[in-house]
């Protein structure tokens, strides 16, 4: 039968790899994470370059949405007209 001397040095052995097993999944993680910082950094950096770029395409198409509607308000204003004038 072993000895408590040679169970608790067993123990500690595994005690030991469990720790530098953890050890390396934290640095991996870290590193990751770290990567992942960065690639956001980078996208916050492309937004805020095209963030003008954005703005001024919703302004035309807010604009062009305005002259859509004007011109269905003249076509309808048309026909209209047309219907009234050569009535069918």
């Amino acid at each position: 039968m072993a000895s408590f001397r040679q169970l608790l040095t067993a123990q500690q052995s595994v005690n030991t790899q469990g720790i530098e097993n953890n050890l390396y999944k934290i640095n991996t993680l870290l590193s990751s994470t770290d990567n992942q910082t960065t690639t956001i950094s980078s996208l916050q950096a492309l937004i805020n370059e095209n963030s003008s770029d954005i703005d001024d395409l919703g302004t035309l198409t807010q604009s062009h949405t305005t002259q859509l509607d004007s011109i269905d308000d003249d076509l309808f204003a048309l026909q209209r007209r047309l219907e009234i004038e050569e009535p069918k």
